[in-house]
């Protein structure tokens, strides 16, 4: 009788534990989670651009120098802060038909002002950059070859 308590007690104890264990996991994971979302909302990529704007209905070139006198929109405003309900004063396409000049740089914003100079261009180009130089030194180790 005494063997069988002392194995139902350790038989509790072993449940309980894990529990406890469980909700402490939860507790700091819901921690992590917290904070993982808090650094998601700080990102912000550096976007550059001279706040212009192509219609791709009709070829209608929005520039911020001269603004939209017909909508009317002023002089200075950029693209990106053009009201939704925006349309192309040649084709009344909506500005979800514009294609924006602005160029999202690789990299957040904070971190531009670091590195060698490469933080400030776009991901296509640093992949150009990579590749390339791989090609040249393919050819520059097979020209080795060929020096006989």
């Amino acid at each position: 009788m005494c063997l069988h308590a002392c194995v139902y007690v350790l038989a509790c104890a072993a449940r309980r534990r894990p529990v406890a264990v469980a909700a402490k996991d939860d507790s700091e994971t819901a921690k992590r989670q917290a904070e993982a979302e808090r650094l998601r909302q700080a990102e912000q990529f550096m976007v550059v651009g001279g706040g212009n704007g192509t219609c791709q209905s009709c070829g209608y070139n929005y520039s911020a120098d001269k603004g939209d006198p017909e909508f009317p929109v002023a002089r200075g405003t950029k693209f990106e802060e053009l009201p939704k309900e925006y349309t192309c004063p040649v084709c009344n396409a909506p500005k979800s038909q514009f294609k924006s000049d602005a160029r999202v740089l690789a990299g957040f914003a904070e971190n531009q002002k670091y590195g060698l100079g490469f933080n400030s261009v776009t991901g296509n180009q640093k992949l150009l950059v990579i590749y390339g130089a791989l090609v040249i030194g393919f050819i520059l180790l097979i020209s080795g070859y060929a020096m006989e």
